[in-house]
């Protein structure tokens, strides 16, 4: 670029009404492949809507096991709290099947 290096920036955009992220849609839409697609693009994998909600707490709100262990494996805070102070720990101790997909999903979200 002229007058300099050009250095790529981080991009992060979020959705004006709820706050959401790419990553966060791709989570509501189960689509795990845009899910690992974003996270190796450098999506930040914590980004936290309006409410609080980040995309591990969707996956595990959406009884998406699969979907919730590539967050995890991807560094994703088992323990940050939403607006109604839920983490999604707590949201994944009452999902059944979640805590029953067994090994890496289970593991992952601290059961």
């Amino acid at each position: 670029a002229a007058g300099g290096t050009s250095h790529p920036r981080p991009c992060h955009p979020q959705e004006g009404t709820s706050g959401k992220t790419p990553l966060h849609m791709a989570v509501e839409c189960h689509n795990r492949s845009a899910v690992q697609f974003l996270l190796h693009n450098g999506a930040y994998v914590d980004a936290q809507m309006y409410n609080g909600c980040t995309p591990l707490h969707l996956a595990v709100g959406r009884k998406d096991a699969a979907i919730a262990a590539i967050l995890s494996h991807s560094g994703a805070d088992t323990l940050l709290r939403n607006m109604e102070n839920e983490t999604a720990q707590d949201l994944a101790d009452g999902n059944d099947d979640v805590s029953e997909a067994g090994g890496d999903a289970e593991s992952s979200v601290g059961m």
